[in-house]
């Protein structure tokens, strides 16, 4: 008997991890976010990499590059994969984002479509 794929079996599963990562990313309210933001900001990160084991288990993730241990910010991989899955993807354009110092960068803004 052929195994049924993930994207059927675990819908229910990947609604929930998409929208709460949605929660965790729309925290400007517009389906915005700044990738200085995400950079230096360890909680907003932590949010994002707790729900690894999840996408990891309800997701097909063979093969993808954010879960290899040398990946240098598995965050947006885990971003991309879980919007990917649903249709939505990010367009980037150029914007400045306030680094913690106070100091304005120039910096990506991500825009979640």
């Amino acid at each position: 008997m052929p195994d049924v794929k993930r994207s059927i079996k675990f819908q229910k599963e990947q609604r929930e991890i998409y929208v709460k990562l949605i929660d965790i990313l729309n925290y400007n309210g517009d389906n915005t976010f700044t990738l200085v933001d995400v950079d230096y900001n360890a909680e907003l990160q932590q949010k994002i990499m707790d729900l690894k084991p999840d996408v990891a288990k309800y997701f097909s993730v063979k093969s993808t590059r954010w879960m290899q241990p040398d990946c240098v910010r598995p965050y947006m991989g885990i971003i991309r994969h879980v919007l990917g899955q649903f249709g939505k993807y990010l367009i980037s354009t150029t914007g400045s984002g306030t680094m913690p110092d106070g100091s304005v960068k120039r910096t990506t803004k991500f825009t979640i479509m």
